[in-house]
């Protein structure tokens, strides 16, 4: 009779590799809060496949609101934050879009990083009734934000608003994109460091997004930032991206390569305790396809 390696432990490698794969990336833990929409909810809109900027090419992510404008011109691809305390770029915090969040689009410029820390956010459907980046007395929520500025090279500040009630935010621009609020942080908020650590603007080379060319902001975030929601917008709200860092099992999450040594040893051990049979059990064959996250295994 055959002496196989045990199915549990196929099915654990498996489902290991599977579950890191879809959470960890070159920018670390992806905390984007997905919109739900994907390529069979039935409506091409937010692909821009009309969008004559493009060429009218499918140029983007589903990662854009219903009724926002759709092309790579707005597009806000996520937030990303290293979350491996053993990391020289531990709480490194990234954000990726086709957007410029340097030079703006067409006049409308990057607003503000907000950051909610006590997971009590307001609702933003009807909050502007006006046209125009009006001042409100309003936080939504937020008790943080994240200022940054390419006035004489790149500069990021945290802000807190110390007494919500008296501090004001700055709507977007158009009444139809509420949902979008806030832009900016308005009247009511004070500094409280100036110059947050390791600034960078650049490229994004890693592959994962469609469309033609991606930016990355990236800073690192205080060690006492542990849980909070994240949003940001331009001026005119075109796109919104939301982002949520309070899982309850928010644990570092293995890269590939490590999976891949992990997966490699446990076969090992596997082969180890079936020693004593090894005359029955003359090959063990494993293959493991990191790009789709399959493990595929044959004893003979």
């Amino acid at each position: 009779m055959k002496n196989i390696l045990p199915m549990s432990l196929i099915l654990f490698l498996v489902l290991f590799l599977w579950a890191g794969s879809a959470f960890s990336t070159t920018y670390g833990l992806d905390i984007t809060v997905d919109d739900g929409r994907t390529a069979d909810s039935g409506s091409t809109w937010y692909t821009g496949e009309n969008d004559s900027r493009s060429g009218g090419s499918i140029n983007e992510d589903e990662e854009v609101e219903d009724g926002m404008e759709t092309g790579q011109l707005w597009d806000l691809e996520g937030f990303f934050i290293v979350t491996d305390p053993d990391s020289a770029d531990y709480n490194k915090f990234s954000m990726i879009g086709g957007y410029d969040f340097q030079n703006g689009e067409a006049g409308y410029t990057s607003g503000d990083i907000f950051f909610d820390i006590d997971g009590i956010l307001s609702d933003t459907d009807g909050s502007a009734t006006s046209t125009g980046n009006v001042a409100v007395q309003n936080t939504f929520g937020y008790e943080y934000a994240v200022r940054f500025s390419f006035d004489s090279g790149l500069s990021v500040s945290l802000w807190e608003a110390i007494d919500p009630d008296d501090a004001y935010t700055i709507t977007s621009y158009y009444p139809l994109n509420d949902t979008s609020n806030p832009w900016r942080m308005g009247s009511g908020w004070t500094e409280i460091k100036d110059a947050l650590t390791s600034p960078s603007y650049g490229d994004d080379n890693s592959g994962i997004f469609k469309g033609l060319e991606h930016n990355v902001l990236a800073f690192i975030l205080p060690d006492d930032f542990d849980f909070y929601n994240v949003h940001f917008t331009m001026a005119c709200g075109n796109d919104n991206l939301m982002g949520s860092k309070f899982a309850e099992d928010d644990v570092p999450v293995p890269e590939p390569a490590t999976m891949l040594l992990l997966g490699t040893g446990l076969i090992g051990l596997a082969g180890h305790k079936t020693k004593k049979a090894r005359s029955e059990l003359s090959g063990l064959f494993c293959f493991v396809d990191i790009r789709h996250t399959l493990m595929y295994c044959s004893v003979s």
